[in-house]
């Protein structure tokens, strides 16, 4: 029971020697500071909690005058709590990528057959446990309420990090590769299933398990064991339908949810509006204060795909109709 550790951060993490993850950012792109972003006093106390967590745990460090900087970003989960994340996304810009092949759960799942158990590890926290380049740490700065921060271990978000922790993973059981171990990113599925039960129709035994007396390994006879697996196979097809039904009920609440913040656009006949100014009409040298709005214009004919036929206030006709999205409302 001494190896698992029951905190997120109680490993002592991966040997630099042993895994370093480097961002290999393209020497003539230019650092990128992003402007402030303002949030609410909710997300303001959520990423002061979040900051004060790793700043505990040894993730992060205070930093000064930072070439790369990043915003936070604070999204609320399902479960309604508050994640904290950061806008990688311009230093992921300058990141090349890496061809390193992630794992096809299809075949490590066909290459179980014939083996007695299968177990499943699941590294928590696992990214924070490989330590970042030591020059590459300040240029995953990000700014909070308490100051400016940067990571020492490699953090969520960034380009490559999948392909680091698969790296890893695979060098970490080269020596033993002819038991078949596989080293899988799994994430969480709408389905409410892996895809082990998905295939066989039962779930496999966690490590945990093998050492501790629980009931599936008590109940566990050799003889009868290929008869509940053959059982387990012929119920399999009624698991992948159940997994089918959630997986619709569940985009249907994310259709539900998009929908409440959608509403429709419709405009009338002699209605004014404006036209979105596309971008062969931009004059070149206008810079940031062009305008993005024309008009106005007044809706002459209504179609029945959500576009208009519009004319100008001379009464000169537009010679194609407009759809609903390049048009708003004119307000006099």
């Amino acid at each position: 029971m001494e190896v698992f550790a029951w905190l997120a951060y109680d490993t002592p993490g991966l040997n630099l020697e042993f895994a370093c993850h480097k961002l290999n950012i393209n020497p003539s792109t230019r650092p990128i500071v992003q402007k402030i972003r303002r949030s609410s006093v909710e997300h303001t106390e959520a990423v002061i909690v979040e900051v004060e967590k790793l700043l505990a745990s040894g993730a992060i460090r205070k930093v000064q005058y930072p070439q790369w900087l990043s915003n936070t970003v604070v999204v609320k989960k399902k479960n309604g709590k508050l994640r904290v994340c950061i806008d990688f996304t311009c230093l992921n810009k300058a990141c090349p990528k890496d061809s390193f092949p992630l794992p096809r759960i299809d075949q490590l799942v066909d290459s179980t057959a014939g083996h007695g158990r299968m177990s499943f590890l699941d590294a928590y926290c696992g990214y924070h446990q490989i330590p970042l380049f030591g020059p590459d740490q300040e240029k995953t700065t990000f700014i909070t309420p308490r100051g400016t921060y940067c990571y020492k271990v490699m953090p969520f978000g960034l380009k490559k990090m999948e392909h680091s922790s698969m790296e890893r993973s695979s060098k970490s059981f080269v020596s033993t590769s002819e038991s078949n171990i596989g080293t899988l990113l799994q994430a969480r599925r709408s389905t409410g299933d892996t895809p082990y039960p998905l295939t066989y129709g039962l779930e496999a035994v966690i490590p945990l398990e093998v050492g501790l007396s629980t009931l599936r390994s008590e109940l566990f006879e050799s003889t009868s064991n290929k008869e509940a697996i053959a059982q387990a196979l012929d119920m399999a097809k009624g698991r992948r339908e159940a997994a089918l039904i959630r997986l619709v009920a569940n985009q249907q609440q994310l259709i539900k949810s998009f929908n409440q913040k959608v509403f429709p656009r419709q405009f009338t006949l002699g209605e004014l509006v404006l036209r979105k100014v596309m971008d062969h009409k931009r004059v070149p040298g206008e810079g940031k204060l062009r305008p993005n709005w024309e008009g106005p214009y007044k809706v002459t004919v209504v179609t029945g795909n959500r576009a208009y036929y519009l004319e100008d206030l001379k009464g000169r006709a537009i010679p194609r109709p407009w759809n609903v999205a390049n048009l708003k409302k004119y307000y006099q």
